[in-house]
């Protein structure tokens, strides 16, 4: 399950001219603390991006209920 993400975002970038860019900034809205960010610590499901586009570097922001003040 937690493979869609990326495969989502790889869908997304491939078909999209911001690869043009060496540096991806990627905000995900509506983001769970309890599930997301979880992902990303305990997981590597996220450098699945690095294989499908190894020249770029990704920066995230998780934006959500529990991440706003």
């Amino acid at each position: 399950d937690g493979l869609s993400y990326p495969m989502t975002l790889v869908f997304l970038l491939k078909n999209n001219p911001i690869l043009q860019h060496k540096t991806i900034n990627i905000v995900l809205m509506g983001t769970s603390g309890k599930v997301e960010e979880r992902i990303f610590i305990k997981t590597n499901y996220f450098e699945e991006l690095t294989n499908y586009f190894p020249k770029h570097s990704f920066k995230f922001f998780l934006v959500g209920p529990e991440n706003s003040t």
